[in-house]
C-alpha cells in the first residue's frame, strides 16, 4: 500500500514526501529504509479537485507520519493490541498532539493550525487531511476545490469520515456524494439537511444509511439539479417520495426498501425517469400500473417483487426498455407479452436471495424454450446473448446468422431440455454447437436436423451416451467432435463414415481396444484425445496409420512402456501427452524418432528428471522449434534452434535434479538463463556455469543446500547481470564477499539469507546502481529523531 502527500508550507519552503507502506513502522528517515524517498520538488496542495480516502494500516504509520510532516514529537508508540483501534485512537491522538485543544496554534516554523468546534476525539483520518489542508495553506491563497471539499465535509456532521466519497466537477462544485458502505447507523435525518445547500449535486448514494426515514427525504427536495438517487436497507417506505415531486431531473432512482403499492404513485412525477430499481420492495401487479406510465424506462429491475404473468403483461407500454430483470416468479408466459419489446436487448431472470442462499433458477417455470420463443417472436436471433442468459453463448457471422451456440446449464441457468433442439433446427447457418451440461437426453437429440455448414460438434453432456453417434454419422461435414461419456468400442464404427474428422476426443472407461481399429480408418485425423480409456498396450499399434496426427493424448491410461515402440512413426507428433500413465525412463528412448515434437506432458508418472534432460538433448538443434516444455521443466532455443532459456521447477517433485543433472548445461554455449526453484543442488553442480560465457540470469531460489563456498562459483562468471539467491538459508557474509568481485551484476536477492545489513549496504555501495533486496531491519532512532 503506498500513498503521495503533498505540502505547500508557509513559511516558503517546499517538499514531497512520498512513502511506500511496508509495515506499521516503516515512516523512518530515508536513510533508514531502502525504498522510501524524499525530495524536494514542486508545491502542491494536499487536496487536489478530488478527494482520496486512505485507510492507513498499523498503529506508527499515521503516528510517524504525521509528526514528521510537522516536526512535531513523537507520540507513544502503540502496542501490537492496539492496532485495532488505530484510526479512532491514533489518528485523533494525532489531531490534538498537532491541533491541541486550542482554535489556532503556533509552531515553530510559523504554521497556523485551525481547529473546528465540532472536533472529537474519535474523528477519523478525514479530519487531519482537512486540519491539514486549512492550516498549511493560507486560507487566502486556497484553491477554490479546497473550499469546497472542506464546506462538503463539514456540511454533513458526521465524525466517521472514512465512509465519505463524493466528486467534484471542474469548477469545484460537489455533484456526487456516496455514503454507502456496511452497517452504517449514525447517519440520521438531520445529518442530510445540510445537502439542502448543495444546489449543485447531481447523484446521492444513501444506501445502507440504516437510520434514514421517510422524513429524512424533506431535505432533499431543493435539489433542483439531482438526476440519481439511490436508496436501501433503511427505514424509507415511500411517503417521503412526495416531496421529491419537483425533481423533475430525475434520471435514475433505485429503491430497495419494502415499498408498497400505493406509494408507487409518486413515481409519475418523474416522467424523464430512464432507470428504475424495484429489487426487493415486494411490489405486486398494482403497484405495475403506476410502473407502466413511465414510458421513458430503459432499463428496469423487477427482482425480488412479487410481479406476476399480469403484471408484466402491463408493462407492454414500455417499447424503449433494453434492459430488464424479471421477478423471481418468471415464466414462459411472461417472456411471451415481452415480445413487443422490441429495444430490448438484456434480459435477467432474477432470483430472490434468502439468506446466504438463492433459488436455483433450474427450479422456476422459465425453460430454455420460452427464451427462444422470445428470440423468434421478436424476429432477434441475435438476441441469444445479449438477453444475457446465463449457460447461453454464441456468435454472429457479419449477416447476423448464429454461426455457434453453445447450451449449458448452470446454477442460475433455466432448464435446458429436449424443446431446445426444435430452436437449433432453426439454425441453418450454425457452424458449431456444443451441448454441455444440460437435460438433453439421447432421444432429444435424435431430433436434431443439422445444417450442412455443421463443422464442430461437442456432446458433453452426462445425459448423452454413444448411442447418439448413429445420428451423427450423418453429419459428413464434420471436423471437430468431442463424443459422449460412456462410449463404447462397437459404437466408434459409426464414425468411419465422417471421413473429414480431425480432431476427435472420447473418454470414458468403456472406450477399449476394439473402437480403435475404427479410428485408424480416419486418416485426415490431426488430434486424438482419449482420456482415461481402457485402451491397451497393443491397440496403440492401430495408430501407426495416422501419418497426419500432430496431438495425442493418452492422459489418466493404463498403458505403459511397450505402448511407446508404436509412437516412432507418427514423425509429425508435436504434442503427446502422457500424464498419470504407466511409463517410465524406459519408456521415453522410443521417443527419439519424434522430430517435431514439442511438448510432452508426464505429470504424475515415475518418468525422471534425468530422462527428460537426456529426450531433450537427443530432440535440440531443430530450428523450427520455439518452446519445448516437459513437465516440471522447460526450455526455450532462439531462432538458430540453440537453447537461450532452462527452467526447473522443483516443486513438483518429479522436477527434481541433482548436481549430475547440471552437467548437460555445460555443452549449451548460447544459454542466457538458467533457473532452479528449490532444487537440491551444492557447489559442485555450478562448476559448470564457468563453462557458460552468456549467462547473464541465474537464479537459485530456495536452494537450501548451497552453502558460501557455493559461491565462488558463481562469480567467475562475468556476464552475470542477474542473481537470485533469495532464501537460500545457509549463505552469511562469508560468501557475499565472492559477490564484490562481480562488477557486471545489476540485481541481487538476498531475502531470506544469514547476510546482515552492515555487509549488504557495504555491497551496495561497491556494485554502484545495482539493486540489491534484503529483509530490512529496523534501526532505534537517535535521540533528536
Amino acid at each position: 500500500m503506498g500513498a503521495a502527500v503533498r505540502i505547500s508550507r508557509r513559511d516558503g519552503k517546499k517538499f514531497t514526501l512520498f512513502e511506500k507502506i511496508r509495515g506499521p513502522n516503516c515512516l523512518r528517515r530515508p536513510q533508514d529504509r531502502v525504498g522510501t524517498e524524499w525530495n524536494e520538488g514542486a508545491a502542491m496542495p494536499l487536496l487536489d479537485s478530488e478527494l482520496c480516502l486512505i485507510g492507513w494500516r498499523g498503529a506508527g504509520t499515521s503516528r510517524n507520519m504525521f509528526h514528521r510532516m510537522l516536526e512535531t514529537p513523537p507520540l507513544p508508540k502503540l502496542r501490537r493490541k492496539q492496532r485495532k483501534s488505530t484510526m479512532r485512537t491514533v489518528c485523533g491522538k494525532a489531531v490534538l498532539e498537532i491541533a491541541a485543544i486550542s482554535p489556532i496554534q503556533r509552531w515553530p516554523r510559523g504554521d497556523a493550525m485551525a481547529t473546528c468546534s465540532r472536533f472529537r476525539v474519535t474523528s477519523m483520518l478525514t479530519w487531519i487531511l482537512l486540519c491539514l489542508s486549512t492550516s498549511l495553506v493560507c486560507s487566502e491563497d486556497m484553491p477554490q476545490p479546497i473550499r469546497r471539499h472542506a464546506d462538503a465535509i463539514k456540511a454533513l456532521k458526521i465524525t466517521k469520515y472514512s465512509y465519505l466519497k463524493y466528486k467534484l466537477n471542474e469548477r469545484g462544485e460537489v455533484v456526487e456524494i456516496s455514503l454507502r458502505a456496511p452497517k452504517i447507523n449514525f447517519i440520521s435525518d438531520d445529518a442530510l439537511r445540510p445537502l439542502a445547500e448543495l444546489d449543485t449535486l447531481k447523484s446521492l448514494d444513501l444506501a445502507s444509511c440504516a437510520n434514514v426515514t421517510d422524513k429524512g427525504l424533506e431535505h432533499l427536495a431543493t435539489l433542483n439539479h439531482l438526476e440519481r438517487l439511490t436508496l436501501g436497507r433503511n427505514k424509507i417506505h415511500g411517503e417521503g417520495l412526495a416531496s421529491l415531486k419537483k425533481l423533475t431531473k430525475m434520471k435514475s432512482l433505485v429503491l430497495g426498501n419494502p415499498i408498497s403499492d400505493e406509494e408507487l404513485r409518486h413515481l409519475g412525477n418523474f416522467q424523464q425517469l430512464v432507470q428504475l430499481s424495484l429489487y426487493g420492495t415486494r411490489v405486486t401487479d398494482a403497484g405495475i400500473d403506476h410502473v407502466a406510465g413511465l414510458t421513458n424506462l430503459r432499463d428496469l429491475n423487477l427482482n425480488g417483487t412479487v410481479v406476476t404473468d399480469k403484471g408484466i403483461h402491463k408493462l407492454q407500454s414500455l417499447t424503449k426498455l433494453e434492459s430488464l430483470v424479471l421477478p423471481c416468479a418468471a415464466t414462459d408466459e411472461m417472456l411471451c407479452s415481452l415480445v413487443p419489446m422490441t429495444q430490448l436487448r438484456r434480459l435477467r431472470l432474477g432470483r430472490w436471495v434468502f439468506g446466504r442462499k438463492s433459488q436455483s433458477l433450474r427450479t422456476k417455470r422459465v425453460t430454455m424454450e420460452g427464451v427462444f420463443e422470445l428470440i423468434t417472436g421478436q424476429q432477434k436471433r441475435d438476441l441469444v446473448t445479449a438477453i444475457g442468459v446465463m449457460g447461453l453463448s454464441h456468435e454472429l457471422d457479419d449477416e447476423g446468422n448464429v454461426i455457434f451456440l453453445s447450451l449449458s446449464e448452470e446454477y442460475e441457468t433455466p432448464k435446458i431440455a429436449n424443446g431446445v433442439i426444435r430452436f437449433c433446427n432453426r439454425l441453418n447457418k450454425l457452424e458449431r454447437l456444443t451441448l454441455g451440461s444440460s437435460s438433453i437426453t439421447d432421444e432429444g437429440f435424435m431430433d436434431y436436423q443439422p445444417p450442412p455448414t455443421l463443422t464442430s460438434l461437442r456432446l458433453t453432456s452426462d445425459l448423452l451416451t454413444g448411442r447418439v453417434l448413429s445420428h451423427v454419422n450423418s453429419m459428413h461435414g464434420l471436423k471437430l467432435l468431442v463424443g459422449p461419456g460412456n462410449t463404447t468400442g462397437a459404437q466408434m464404427a459409426h464414425l468411419t463414415d465422417l471421413k473429414k474428422l480431425e480432431s476427435i476426443e472420447l473418454s470414458g472407461r468403456t472406450v477399449d481396444s476394439t473402437g480403435m481399429k475404427h479410428l485408424a480408418s480416419l486418416s485426415d485425423l490431426r488430434v486424438l484425445r482419449l482420456h482415461a480409456t481402457s485402451i491397451s498396450n497393443e491397440s496403440v499399434a492401430q495408430l501407426t496409420g495416422l501419418r497426419k496426427l500432430r496431438e495425442l493424448s493418452f492422459r489418466g491410461t493404463a498403458l505403459g512402456d511397450a505402448s511407446l515402440t508404436h509412437l516412432g512413426q507418427l514423425t509429425q507428433l508435436t504434442n503427446l501427452d502422457l500424464s498419470e500413465t504407466g511409463i517410465t525412463d524406459a519408456g521415453l528412448t522410443h521417443l527419439q524418432g519424434l522430430l517435431s515434437l514439442e511438448e510432452l506432458d508426464t505429470t504424475k508418472t515415475k518418468v525422471t528428471s534425468q530422462s527428460r534432460i537426456h529426450l531433450f538433448r537427443d530432440l535440440q538443434g531443430r530450428s523450427a522449434l520455439d518452446v519445448m516444455a516437459l513437465e516440471g521443466a522447460e526450455f526455450k532455443l532462439n531462432e538458430a534452434g540453440e537453447v537461450i532459456r532452462v527452467f526447473f521447477n522443483g516443486h513438483k517433485a518429479h522436477a527434481r535434479i541433482v548436481d549430475e543433472h547440471l552437467a548437460f548445461v555445460a555443452g549449451l554455449k548460447q544459454l542466457e538463463e538458467l533457473l532452479l526453484y528449490k532444487q537440491p543442488i551444492t557447489g559442485t553442480g555450478l562448476a559448470v556455469l564457468a563453462e557458460l560465457p552468456k549467462l547473464k540470469r541465474l537464479s537459485l531460489y530456495r536452494c537450501e543446500q548451497l552453502q558460501d563456498s557455493a559461491l565462488e562459483h558463481i562469480a567467475r562468471v562475468n556476464s552475470l547481470e542477474h542473481l537470485n539467491l533469495n532464501n537460500c538459508k545457509s549463505v552469511t557474509d562469508a560468501g557475499l564477499e565472492h559477490i564484490f568481485k562481480m562488477s557486471s551484476l545489476k540485481q541481487l536477492g538476498l531475502q531470506g539469507t544469514k547476510t546482515s545489513v552492515e555487509r549488504t549496504r557495504a555491497l551496495q555501495a561497491k556494485l554502484k546502481g545495482a539493486e540489491i533486496y534484503f529483509p530490512w531491519v529496523p534501526q532505534q532512532p537517535s535521540n533528536g529523531q
